[in-house]
C-alpha cells in the first residue's frame, strides 16, 4: 500500500467564494516499506497529475506535514492529579507562548502521563481549514497532520539538526525552529543553554545533524554556551529531508495528530472490526431466527425457520468456508468467538446493540471480546482515541439500552486502552 506525504508550505489561496487551491508543496509518495515511488515540488494542479499519473493506492492514504514556520511545537509540563485535569489544563498553559488568541488556534498533544511534560503543537484554525478544502478538491482526504518537527527524534537531552535545501531545521523536546544556516551556529548556542538552564549540574547532551556538518570551530563555539559535555553524531541519509522525514513517520508514527475535533476525518471501521462484522452479521440472522421461533405460531415458525436454517448456513460456509462439516451453524459460530451454549438471545443482543454503539461514535480498534453466560455480560477490551470519545461511548451504548461500566482505562502512546463490561439495561 503505498502513502502519499505532503510538505504544506504557504497557506492555502482562495479564488472564489469556495475555491481553494494550494501552492508551494513538496511531496513523496512511498510505498509502506518506505520505498520511494515519487518526488516532486509544485501546486496542487502538479500534485493532481502525479496521482494521475502513478496511481495513489487509497486516496485517504494522506500524510500533511506543517512546516515549522506555520506551528508552534513545545513540550509543557502541567500539574495536575488525573489525565483529564492535565488535558483541561493545556490549553492555558500554550496561550502564554501564543501571539494569536488561543481560540484561533487548533491544539493536539500527544500521550499524557503525570509528572512528565507533554507535547503540544498549535496551528491557527483557518489555515487547517483552507489546506483540508483545498485537498478536498483534489479528491483527496488526509488521515493526518503534524508538525514536521515531531518526527524528528528529541529525546531527553537530544538536539536533531536536518538540513535541507531551504534551510535548517532545529529540534529539541522544548522547542523547533527553521533558521539559515548562518544563523545555524546562535540557533544551537541558544538551545544548548536551555538545556543548561533545565538540567543544573553536571550533564551530557547529544547533537545529531541529518544530512549535513558542523565544523569543529563551529562546535567549539557552540559547546561554551553549555555546562557539560556535548556528544556530536553526524548521519547522512543520502535522501532528502522530506523522504527521510516519511520513512520516520512509516517507522515511528507519533501519536500527535491534528486531525481530530472539527477537522477529524470521516470514521471507517477499523479492521478488527472488520473481521468482527461476519460473527455479528451470523449471530443477528440467529437472533431473528431465535424471535421467530419463540414468538410464532407453529406451522408459521417452522417455515421460517426453516429458510432462515439454510441462511445461517449459507453465510456459515461463507465466512467459515475451510470448515466441511456443518451440523450446528450457530453453536459453531459461537465456538470461534469463545460463547458457551446457551443464551443465544442474551449474547446476540449485547453484540448487536454494541456494534449498533461502535458504528454511531468514533472510530474504536478492539482487542478482544467475550460473553460470560452466567452473568449475561459481554466484556470488550478496546483502543479509542480520547477519553472523551470514551465517555460519548459509554452514553451511545446506554441511549441502546446497555448497563455499560468501564472496568479500567489508561492512556497510552496509541490511545485510550479500555475495558467495558455491558449487559442489558
Amino acid at each position: 500500500m503505498s502513502r502519499l506525504f505532503i510538505r504544506l508550505g504557504a497557506p492555502a489561496v482562495q479564488s472564489t467564494e469556495d475555491f481553494w487551491s494550494l501552492e508551494d508543496l513538496a511531496w513523496v509518495l512511498l510505498e509502506e516499506e518506505g520505498e520511494l515511488i515519487s518526488q516532486g515540488q509544485g501546486n496542487g494542479d502538479a500534485l493532481s497529475r502525479l496521482i494521475d499519473r502513478r496511481g495513489l493506492d487509497d486516496a485517504t492514504s494522506v500524510v500533511l506535514l506543517v512546516p515549522t514556520e506555520r506551528s508552534m511545537l513545545l513540550e509543557l509540563s502541567v500539574p495536575g492529579r488525573s489525565s483529564r485535569q492535565i488535558r483541561r489544563a493545556l490549553p492555558f498553559a500554550m496561550e502564554e507562548y501564543l501571539a494569536s488568541e488561543i481560540d484561533d488556534m487548533h491544539l493536539a498533544h500527544g500521550p499524557i502521563q503525570r509528572d512528565q511534560p507533554t507535547r503540544c503543537v498549535a496551528v491557527e484554525r483557518r489555515l487547517i481549514a483552507q489546506w483540508l478544502a483545498a485537498l478536498k478538491r483534489l479528491d483527496l482526504s488526509a488521515t493526518a497532520m503534524l508538525p514536521e518537527a515531531a518526527l524528528l527524534h528529541t529525546g531527553a537531552h537530544e538536539i536533531s539538526v536536518l538540513f535541507d535545501e531551504s534551510g535548517v531545521l532545529v529540534a529539541s523536546g522544548a522547542q523547533s525552529a527553521v533558521v539559515d544556516p548562518d544563523l545555524l551556529v546562535m540557533a544551537l548556542s541558544a538551545a544548548v543553554a536551555e538545556l543548561s538552564e533545565q538540567n543544573s549540574g553536571a550533564q551530557t547532551a547529544t547533537v545529531t545533524a541529518i544530512n549535513g556538518q558542523i565544523s569543529a570551530l563551529n562546535r567549539s563555539e557552540i559547546e561554551q554556551h553549555f555546562d557539560g559535555t556535548i556528544t556530536w553524531n553526524e548521519d547522512d541519509t543520502e535522501v532528502p529531508a522530506l523522504v527521510y522525514l516519511a520513512r520516520r513517520w512509516l517507522t515511528e508514527p507519533v501519536s500527535l495528530n491534528l486531525l481530530h475535533g472539527e477537522f477529524a476525518p470521516p470514521r471507517e471501521l477499523n479492521r478488527t472490526w472488520q473481521k468482527l462484522r461476519p460473527v455479528a452479521a451470523l449471530a443477528g440472522v440467529w437472533f431473528v431466527l431465535a424471535t421467530v421461533l419463540q414468538l410464532g405460531t407453529a406451522a408459521w415458525a417452522d417455515h421460517q425457520a426453516s429458510g432462515l436454517s439454510e441462511e445461517i448456513t449459507a453465510l456459515y460456509r461463507d465466512y467459515f468456508p475451510n470448515e466441511t462439516r456443518i451440523v450446528d451453524p450457530y453453536r459453531q459460530m459461537a465456538q470461534h468467538i469463545g460463547q458457551p451454549d446457551g443464551e443465544g438471545v442474551s449474547f446476540t443482543h449485547l453484540l448487536g446493540q454494541f456494534a449498533a454503539g461502535l458504528a454511531a461514535g468514533a472510530e474504536v480498534s478492539m482487542r478482544s471480546i467475550s460473553f460470560n453466560a452466567n452473568r449475561n455480560e459481554l466484556s470488550a477490551e478496546l483502543t479509542i482515541a480520547r477519553f472523551e470519545a470514551l465517555d460519548a461511548l459509554k452514553d451511545s451504548l446506554a441511549e441502546r439500552g446497555l448497563e455499560v461500566d468501564i472496568a479500567s482505562a489508561e492512556q497510552r502512546d496509541d490511545g485510550v486502552h479500555a475495558r467495558l463490561r455491558m449487559r442489558s439495561g
